[in-house]
């Protein structure tokens, strides 16, 4: 199984690849790294992308331009600030502005900057590989019911700023904005995680409104 240890040495040998310089490789998954570590981040972590991989590395036969989604995965949380909407754009423009001193192809940089701003609201998109990676990073979701309410503590934690009533009310929104959707995931490959994904969202959305009354 993937880990953290095997997505390192991937980012060095796709890099590597490119003939990126071994000291501007570790630098740049240093920074990651420093990112990823930052205080505050409880899912956030190096361990989310370890556990995406995992799931895109199932779908890596069937994935156009893989070292675009690799790099999207690498870059995609890279910044994380609970009181910002726009992590995603921020992120994508670091992703541009490393791969871009990295001299990494344009086309690989677009596509990954791409890919990163897909996941603002996980929609279809006209990209496969865009639904891939985006499937990937809701994957969570669907997981059984003792990982997924790790998974919404750990939210909470990131969100501790908030006093409950303003977090259960955004959060909540959250929830039902992917609920209301006609499917979850955008590609058959995750069908057999839309009905737990559904009854875990449910199931917290239930816990946040019970407590609104108590």
């Amino acid at each position: 199984m993937p880990g953290q240890a095997q997505l390192e040495q991937d980012f060095f040998s796709t890099l590597s690849a490119y003939q990126v310089h071994p000291e501007a490789a570790e630098k740049a998954w240093d920074d990651i790294c420093v990112h990823y570590s930052a205080p505050g981040r409880h899912y956030h972590t190096l361990s989310h992308l370890a556990d995406v991989y995992e799931v895109l590395l199932g779908f890596k036969e069937k994935i156009h331009h893989w070292d675009a989604v690799f790099f999207a995965l690498c870059y995609h949380d890279v910044i994380y600030d609970p009181a910002r909407g726009d992590n995603e754009t921020r992120s994508a423009h670091l992703a541009f502005e490393q791969l871009t001193a990295l001299e990494l192809p344009a086309e690989i940089i677009s596509r990954c900057e791409a890919h990163i701003l897909a996941t603002r609201d996980h929609a279809w998109s006209a990209d496969n590989d865009s639904n891939y990676f985006t499937d990937a990073d809701l994957s969570i979701l669907g997981s059984d019911t003792d990982h997924y309410l790790e998974y919404a503590r750990n939210i909470r934690k990131e969100f501790s700023a908030y006093p409950e009533p303003l977090y259960a009310e955004g959060r909540k929104a959250v929830l039902r904005r992917f609920l209301a959707r006609d499917t979850i995931f955008n590609m058959p490959e995750l069908d057999r995680l839309e009905e737990q994904a559904r009854q875990n969202m449910q199931q917290e959305l239930k816990l946040l409104e019970t407590n609104d009354k108590s």
